[in-house]
């Protein structure tokens, strides 16, 4: 008896915890859309990729008609550490993966890095400085 009560409650856990990830995610790309909106990026559910494991990455894939990538890599850089600033301690580094046609750039930074960027503390040129281009 006690370990069928001891199983429904285990199973409604594990539904309600699974729902409240999806939603997690849904939220965090939502607001990643609201910010992209303003410069006419959008982005898809399979477009973010967010890991919070011991070594935290969130991953942005854009595909896009303009050809400036720097310009498309510091928005995206700037929305998504805009909508994660301040809460996320186990991000550490963010990647863009920029696809127009055939080519492909992919630019990662560091939480931090962004982070600085936003407060000000950087400018767009010691940002680009610093992050790495593969």
């Amino acid at each position: 008896m006690k370990n069928r009560i001891f199983l429904k409650f285990l199973i409604i856990n594990i539904v309600f915890i699974s729902f409240s990830i999806g939603q997690y995610k849904k939220v965090g790309l939502d607001a990643v859309n609201r910010e992209l909106n303003r410069y006419r990026i959008k982005i898809l559910e399979e477009d973010l990729y967010v890991n919070r494991g011991p070594y935290g990455i969130i991953k942005v894939n854009i595909n896009a008609r303009r050809t400036n990538y720097l310009s498309l890599s510091l928005v995206t850089f700037y929305a998504v550490g805009k909508v994660y600033s301040g809460n996320e301690q186990n991000i550490k580094e963010i990647i863009v993966s920029i696809n127009i046609e055939n080519n492909k750039m992919i630019k990662r930074a560091r939480y931090q890095d962004v982070q600085d960027l936003i407060m000000g503390r950087i400018s767009q040129e010691e940002f680009f400085y610093k992050i790495k281009t593969s």
